[in-house]
């Protein structure tokens, strides 16, 4: 199908399915697989690939997690290449200290989603995300803890039992 639109091959893709094109299709050099899938919101990810379609949305799917926990430790949050530190023993203990963190505050974030759920935007998505709420939660409790005052969020100790199943 040289010339043809990849968003004209899947345009009758339902919500919920995912379908590959029966053929391997030149993109940008390359001769790769496409398939395209439709959430139930009625976006659209189209990707292209080697090998057996369920693994590669499985792929995409761990790399996607992977992403938002990279984006998660440097700009969106932890900056942690702010910290300069290139010592391998010393990054090695600063980067299981932010992996606990981000850990902790997704397990805050969804404390907090349970406890005030949030609206949904226009376009379907929450405004902040399940870590970013859970960071925000943290540093306030964090910032009360050094002014001895309490706000209506949860405390420092309150957070601590995120750990606690």
């Amino acid at each position: 199908m040289s010339g043809t639109e990849v968003w004209a091959i899947f345009k009758k893709l339902e919500p919920g399915e995912y379908r590959c094109w029966h053929e391997r299709m030149n993109i940008y050099g390359v001769k790769l697989r496409v398939l395209a899938c439709k959430n139930h919101k009625g976006d659209i990810l189209y990707l292209a690939y080697h090998g057996r379609a369920e693994k590669a949305i499985r792929r995409y799917a761990l790399r996607w997690g992977c992403e938002t926990m990279h984006q998660a430790m440097k700009s969106r949050g932890f900056h942690l290449e702010d910290s300069h530190v290139t010592d391998t023993g010393r990054m090695t203990t600063l980067f299981g200290v932010v992996v606990l963190a981000f850990v902790w505050c997704c397990l805050i974030g969804e404390q907090e989603e349970d406890r005030e759920p949030t609206e949904k935007l226009a376009h379907g998505y929450p405004p902040k995300s399940l870590f970013r709420r859970g960071l925000d939660a943290l540093q306030r409790a964090l910032r009360d803890l050094g002014f001895g005052k309490r706000t209506s969020g949860p405390s420092f100790i309150q957070l601590l039992a995120a750990f606690v199943p």
